[in-house]
C-alpha cells in the first residue's frame, strides 16, 4: 500500500471538489481524507494501490468541478489508519 498527499490550487473550495473526490475514492477502495485548508487549498491524504492512487489523482484532476491550477503530490511514508475515505 501507497499513500500520497497533495494539496490542489485553483479554484476548488465552494464548487463540490471533495464530494466528487470522495466518491472517486470510494470508486478504487482508498483511504484517506480531503479537507479545504484555510489558504483556499484542497489537501489529500490518500492511501491505496499504486496504480489505483495514480488513477484517483489523474480523474481528479479530469472529474472535479472547479478549475485546478496547480498540484503538489508527495509520497507519504508509513501505514494508513484510516478506514475509509472521509471529507474534513
Amino acid at each position: 500500500m501507497k499513500g500520497v498527499l497533495a494539496i490542489f490550487q485553483g479554484k476548488v473550495q465552494g464548487v463540490g471538489f471533495r464530494f466528487t473526490v470522495c466518491r472517486l475514492a470510494q470508486r478504487f477502495s482508498i483511504t484517506g481524507y480531503v479537507k479545504n485548508l484555510a489558504n483556499g487549498t484542497v489537501e489529500i491524504q490518500a492511501f491505496g494501490q499504486e496504480e489505483d492512487l495514480k488513477t484517483f489523482l489523474d480523474l481528479i484532476q479530469t472529474q472535479t468541478p472547479g478549475q485546478i491550477e496547480d498540484v503538489i503530490v508527495s509520497p507519504l511514508d508509513g501505514k494508513s489508519s484510516y478506514k475509509e475515505f472521509t471529507a474534513l
